[in-house]
C-alpha cells in the first residue's frame, strides 16, 4: 500500500467545495434539530403549568417526557447529533464520492494517474480516503453537536432545571456502535456512486444513482415484496439505526426507520451490511483494474 498516493489523494479530497458546504448544511441541521427538541420539552412544560399540573406527580407527564429529557441530554449529545444526520450522510456522500472520482475524468487526469501510479491504486486509495473522511466527519459533527447542546441547556438551566430529576438511565448503545451504524450505511452509498462513475465517466450519473437508489430499494421492497426484503443495504442501515439509537418524543428525526426492528438480529444486520460494503469495494477494484482509460 502506497501511503503517499492515499495522502496525496486526500489532500486532493479535501479541496472538494461540496465537502465543506455539506459541513456547514449539516452543522446547521444539527442545530435546528437541537433546538426543537429544547423548545418540544419548555412547550410541554409550559403547558403543564398552565393547566396546574406538576411533572413531578403526574405520572402520565413523567411517561411522556423522560425520553425527551435523556434524548436531550449532555450525556447523549454525541448519539442525538448522529442520529439527526443519519439519513442525509449517505446522500451528502454519494455526491462528494462521485464528484472525487469523476474530476479525474473531467480534468483528464485518471490516464496520467493510471501510466505513473496506476489506476487501480489510485481507486483503492480514493475509497480508503472517502471511508476515514466518513468518520472524522462523523467526528467533528458530534462535536458541533456537543458543543451546541450544552449551550442550550445553559440557556435553558432556569426553566428545565426541575426536569433533570427525570434523567433516566443510559438505553443507548456503546458509541463505537453508533458511529459505524452512520459509516457502514454512508460507506455502502458512496461506493454505488463510486461504481457508476467509474463506469460511466461521469460524476453526475454516479451521485444520481447513490442518491436514488435507496429510494428504489425501498419501491421495489414495499410494491413487489410486500416489505419482506430486510436484506436489502437500505433495511439493513435502518435495522442498525433503529436498534442502537434512541428514537424520542421531540426529536426532529420522529420515528425509527424499521417499525419492528428488534426482531432482527443487530450483528447479523452489521455482519451482511459489512458484506454489502466488501462486495462494492471489490466490484470498484475489479472495474477500475480492467479500465480502458
Amino acid at each position: 500500500m502506497n501511503y503517499n498516493n492515499i495522502y496525496l489523494e486526500a489532500k486532493l479530497f479535501v479541496r472538494s467545495k461540496a465537502l465543506y458546504i455539506g459541513l456547514i448544511l449539516l452543522a446547521i441541521l444539527i442545530f435546528v434539530g437541537m433546538n426543537q427538541s429544547f423548545n418540544f420539552l419548555n412547550d410541554y412544560k409550559q403547558t403543564l403549568d398552565q393547566s396546574n399540573a406538576t411533572i413531578t406527580n403526574s405520572t402520565k407527564a413523567i411517561n411522556f417526557i423522560k425520553n425527551t429529557v435523556y434524548g436531550i441530554s449532555k450525556k447523549n449529545a454525541f448519539s442525538y447529533s448522529l442520529l439527526i444526520i443519519y439519513s442525509i450522510l449517505p446522500l451528502l456522500f454519494s455526491v462528494i464520492s462521485a464528484q472525487f472520482i469523476g474530476l479525474e475524468f473531467s480534468n483528464r487526469t485518471s490516464r496520467i494517474k493510471s501510466i505513473h501510479i496506476g489506476w487501480k491504486e489510485t481507486i483503492t486509495s480514493k475509497i480508503i480516503v472517502v471511508f476515514f473522511s466518513i468518520v472524522c466527519f462523523e467526528l467533528l459533527l458530534t462535536f458541533v453537536g456537543i458543543i451546541v447542546n450544552n449551550i442550550f441547556w445553559i440557556q435553558n438551566n432556569n426553566s428545565l432545571s426541575n426536569i433533570n430529576k427525570l434523567f433516566i438511565s443510559n438505553l443507548s448503545q456503546p458509541i463505537i456502535l453508533q458511529v459505524s451504524c452512520l459509516l457502514l450505511g454512508t460507506f455502502f452509498y458512496s461506493l454505488i456512486s463510486i461504481i457508476f462513475t467509474l463506469l460511466t465517466k461521469n460524476q453526475l450519473f454516479g451521485a444520481i444513482v447513490g442518491i436514488l437508489l435507496p429510494f428504489l430499494e425501498d419501491y421495489i421492497d414495499k410494491l413487489l415484496f410486500n416489505s419482506n426484503l430486510w436484506w436489502i443495504p437500505k433495511n439493513l442501515y435502518g435495522i442498525i439505526v433503529s436498534n442502537n439509537f434512541i428514537f424520542f418524543n421531540g426529536s426532529l428525526v420522529g420515528i425509527a426507520p424499521i417499525k419492528d426492528a428488534a426482531k432482527y438480529n443487530n450483528l447479523m444486520s452489521f455482519f451482511l451490511l459489512s458484506l454489502w460494503c466488501f462486495i462494492c469495494v471489490l466490484l470498484a477494484y475489479k472495474i477500475s483494474k480492467k479500465q480502458s482509460l
